[in-house]
């Protein structure tokens, strides 16, 4: 072997560590002139021209390999993601339609308030409003004012005569005279300005002031209220 390009045409390992032994014994452990120095310079130069086409030619199977591997990788990744399909997903939310959940205006009923004016002039007076056994109703004064015979009455309070006999004309005579008062079947009740009142009868609610029926004639004015049902 007389040269380091040799080593790649010939497969003989063993020469090659034998040249390359001797080169470094001639260039580092043993003196050397001037000249032959300037040689081996020379001929390293000229070996390494002569490497660079095969380092290049290595350099490109080694980038080579390395995209033949990374298209591989992108191939097993896509058919990875194609185990679950997107639609079988899709149809696995789907499992409870939204068609199926009750609204919310269905479960809680809406309660409706109306007004009614009661005249002082007239007895029961149906209001249309239907009260059922048990259940809780409201009634309340909003407005309007009577008169009974000359005494003016601002609000569903009444006047300050109390009859407080069971004989008395009036239907409660144990209320104050011209007070708002209501019934239900057969049940009548003070409600004066209002508030919560239940009924054991089922029935539609009827109001009017607490007054003899012959004594209704010199009344006027009227109460107004609100009832919720």
């Amino acid at each position: 072997m007389k040269n380091i390009g040799d080593c790649f045409s010939s497969r003989q390992i063993k020469l090659c560590y034998n040249f390359f032994s001797t080169l470094y014994s001639r260039t580092v452990q043993s003196p050397v002139s001037p000249a032959y120095s300037a040689e081996m310079s020379r001929a390293m130069k000229n070996q390494s021209k002569q490497m660079k086409p095969i380092f290049a030619m290595f350099s490109l199977l080694f980038i080579v390999s390395i995209a033949c591997s990374l298209t591989i990788s992108a191939d097993q990744g896509r058919s990875a993601t194609q185990v679950a399909p997107a639609t079988q997903v899709v149809s696995e939310i789907q499992v409870v339609p939204v068609t199926q959940i009750v609204p919310v205006t269905q479960a809680i009923p809406q309660l409706v308030s109306v007004t009614f004016d009661i005249s002082a002039s007239m007895g029961w007076q149906d209001t249309r409003a239907y009260i059922q056994s048990g259940r809780i109703f409201r009634v309340e004064y909003v407005s309007g004012q009577i008169e009974d015979s000359t005494i003016a009455i601002p609000d569903g309070r009444g006047s300050s005569y109390v009859c407080g006999n069971s004989g008395c004309c009036e239907p409660m005579p144990y209320e104050p005279r011209s007070s708002l008062i209501g019934k239900v079947g057969n049940e009548i009740f003070f409600i004066g300005n209002g508030g919560y009142f239940t009924s054991n009868s089922n029935g539609t609610l009827q109001l009017r002031v607490n007054d003899c029926d012959a004594g209704l004639y010199d009344n006027s004015g009227s109460l107004r209220v609100e009832i919720t049902p």
